[in-house]
């Protein structure tokens, strides 16, 4: 046997292992100022442009959700949960506008806010975070996680203004949603706002405010953090 064992499939391996990797010869190195980026912590990746692996910035996958010009304000009703979203479209894809997500599997977080203007000065305003474990109905959304059971999965709380319709903030946070589903399907994560005894009317959650012009102050944030990976 020659010195080093099977050289021949060692060879073969080595040969496939360097075709299917490109590491440019500035990535090994730190770059000069004004950059003086040191490529720390830069992984191994497959580049889907150039169809190899090289080493690359880590591909962090986050997506928003807005009340915007095509929402608009969405009114909130006294002592009950209101889902800030629109309503299905009927473009056969199910996927509703509005602080609402629709998420590929693995687990993610999500950060954002809720502005409300209300003629209830002193009330409490809450909001929850919500997913969907099955599929609701696969007509209207194919292939979307939305029905029941429904589980929260996170909130947050504030108390509107001693002035009335004067605009105030809730600002929420969830750490930790898991999607694990099949290939291709997506789960649906919404916001919901609940007025407690607005005895003068609950308001409405803004989509922007005279004084931000078209600015969209409710929105919110998802994030990728894992890609559950080897759960199934």
């Amino acid at each position: 046997m020659p010195r080093g064992g099977f050289q021949g499939i060692a060879s073969r391996h080595s040969d496939l292992h360097r075709r299917g990797r490109a590491w440019d010869p500035f990535v090994l190195m730190k770059e000069p100022l004004p950059s003086g980026e040191n490529h720390e912590g830069w992984v191994e990746s497959w580049n889907p442009n150039t169809q190899r692996k090289e080493l690359r910035p880590p591909h962090i996958v986050c997506g928003a959700g807005a009340l915007d010009a095509s929402t608009g304000n969405i009114a909130l009703t006294n002592n009950a949960w209101v889902a800030l979203y629109t309503a299905i479209p009927g473009d056969g894809l199910g996927m509703r506008g509005g602080l609402v997500g629709y998420l590929p599997k693995g687990r993610w977080k999500l950060t954002g806010r809720v502005t409300i203007a209300t003629p209830t000065a002193g009330v409490e305003y809450h909001v929850r975070i919500r997913q969907g474990t099955t599929e609701s109905n696969p007509v209207t959304q194919p292939k979307i996680i939305g029905g029941n059971p429904i589980t929260l999965v996170g909130g947050g709380l504030n108390t509107s203004h001693s002035t009335a319709n004067k605009p105030f903030e809730i600002h929420f946070h969830c750490s930790d949603i898991q999607c694990d589903m099949a290939w291709g399907y997506a789960n649906e994560v919404w916001v919901e706002v609940y007025a407690e005894n607005a005895a003068s009317g609950a308001g409405a959650a803004l989509a922007s405010h005279t004084q931000s012009g078209n600015g969209t102050i409710s929105q919110c944030t998802f994030m990728k953090k894992d890609g559950l990976y080897g759960t199934s």
